[in-house]
């Protein structure tokens, strides 16, 4: 029993711990995502604070599941531990998680979320695929007015150019396109980001919520599908002699359903899913009662292989030990 409330205080610890740091994180990533080089710096704003607090929230408690099993790898228990994780998991997705979406949902709709973007500052150079540019003064805030602004060019190409024009700086000025989704290419070139790649968009995810809760309840049942794939990473805790596999496993496992789960939804799939999928008269017939069947029917055959493997792991450890 003494486990059992330990796994409840570390649910409690993680939800409320888990949701500050992640909202300040993102609202740290917000406020970069919008400097610009030789400004002041705002990045913990109120109103940014709020915002990255509904819209990381879900996501926190989607991760429930994966920590509290990563949790029992060193605090293995039994069954009050394992109906206490059951009740957290049954609760978190199928109360929490609905609740926390449609507040979301309300505040983004009466909140309309304009964010100012920092326009470009004189006096830095910067640089693009092949010129350099070099602003001589400062860009005007005013949306309504054309940013003509005295531009230094150099190429840096084989013609090894330079030029001084009056540029019309717009939102579709090549620095703006190319440092995307930074606002100054400075910042963009300082975090490498070319250099990193996001596997999982937690946007397309949260978007596939929205779509299940408001379509009725069998369609959010098939959302479910991916908790039900998470829960059960809770049988593989104690799976491996060494804690370390366990822990290995259980995080790898949580990349790997959210990596399934958000790329389903990448353009690059669409063309697959038009030829074997979506004029598939079986997918057509679940269509009418879940968003997604086919994503639905590979989370639930990968909680069943983690079901096999977890029963045939016991029963080879059951006959071992006689």
């Amino acid at each position: 029993m003494k486990k059992a409330l330990s796994l409840l205080f570390m649910f409690i610890i993680f939800l409320f711990a888990g949701s500050i740091l992640a909202t300040l994180f993102y609202s740290f990533f917000l406020g970069v995502l919008n400097y610009v080089v030789g400004l002041k710096v705002s990045i913990f704003e109120i109103d940014t604070i709020i915002n990255s607090f509904f819209y990381i929230l879900p996501l926190i408690i989607m991760l429930i599941p994966s920590v509290l099993s990563y949790y029992r790898v060193r605090h293995f228990g039994t069954l009050p531990q394992i109906i206490t994780y059951l009740i957290i998991c049954v609760l978190s997705w199928g109360v929490f998680l609905p609740l926390t979406i449609k507040a979301q949902e309300h505040y983004f709709r009466n909140n309309s979320i304009v964010y100012q973007k920092n326009e470009l500052t004189p006096n830095y150079f910067r640089q693009d695929k092949k010129f350099v540019y070099y602003f001589t003064k400062e860009l005007s805030s005013d949306k309504y007015s054309k940013n003509i602004v005295p531009t230094v060019i150099i190429d840096t190409s084989e013609e090894k150019s330079i030029e001084i024009k009056n540029n019309i700086i717009s939102k579709n000025f090549v620095l703006y396109r190319d440092a995307y989704p930074f606002t100054d290419i400075i910042i963009k070139d300082t975090f490498s980001t070319n250099k990193l790649r996001f596997f999982i968009d937690y946007k397309s995810l949260l978007n596939y919520a929205y779509s299940s809760l408001n379509h009725g309840i069998s369609f959010y049942l098939g959302f479910l599908t991916l908790a039900l794939a998470l829960t059960s990473l809770f049988a593989f805790t104690n799976i491996f002699s060494w804690k370390l596999l366990n822990s290995i496993f259980i995080i790898f496992s949580t990349i790997i359903l959210f990596f399934i789960n958000t790329y389903y939804f990448s353009p690059s799939l669409d063309s697959i899913k038009t030829s074997f999928i979506n004029n598939n008269s079986f997918f057509i017939f679940l269509e009418a009662f879940v968003d997604n069947p086919f994503l639905c029917i590979i989370n639930i055959s990968i909680f069943l292989i983690q079901l096999s493997v977890f029963i045939i792991n016991k029963l080879i450890k059951k006959t071992a030990n006689k």
